[in-house]
């Protein structure tokens, strides 16, 4: 199921959505094509408290964290947005513990700000230490971390500690 969720008309659309979400038992994959940044709100009125344990993918941008946390069964995690994805790696560590696999997440920009490694480089590298530090150790099946930009080899060996806890981690990384 694909959606895509605007600011119009929201106390009627969004209770809709969590009902057709309900209704559908076979509905293994979720995906939340867009959201408005500033309906994380609005969404998490809507959402919290209803529960979607037949969702095992869900695709969605950072700011709709809300939803993830009523997929308790979920397997595979994959965000969207250009943006930091640490709203989603606290919603895992709370409320999907299930999580196999993530892609596409990112580090909180006042960080990159903060690295001496030049922009394109520190968003990489913080993203990688982020994702394997924060995920490691918040999910305990994680086995795959897909990463969509370019991580220099600079960044590799920060992840030693993650790596002999949880061996099995796979890390999908382009090295350009």
């Amino acid at each position: 199921m694909s959606v895509i969720l605007s600011r119009y008309s929201t106390p009627t659309v969004l209770p809709a959505c969590v009902r057709s979400i309900e209704a559908l038992p076979n509905l293994h994959t979720l995906q939340i094509v867009r959201t408005h940044h500033k309906m994380s709100t609005v969404l998490k009125s809507a959402f919290e408290g209803h529960v979607f344990p037949q969702v095992r993918t869900i695709s969605l941008p950072s700011h709709a964290h809300h939803i993830l946390r009523c997929c308790p069964e979920v397997r595979k995690v994959i965000c969207i947005s250009r943006m930091d994805s640490s709203t989603l790696v606290s919603a895992i560590a709370r409320c999907c513990k299930k999580v196999e696999e993530v892609q596409g997440f990112r580090g909180p920009e006042n960080v990159m700000k903060r690295t001496v490694f030049p922009p394109f480089l520190a968003s990489s590298l913080n993203v990688l230490i982020m994702s394997c530090s924060g995920l490691a150790k918040a999910v305990p099946n994680l086995r795959s971390i897909k990463f969509d930009d370019y991580i220099p080899p600079v960044g590799i060996p920060s992840l030693e500690p993650q790596k002999k806890s949880h061996p099995y981690i796979l890390l999908n990384v382009s090295f350009f």
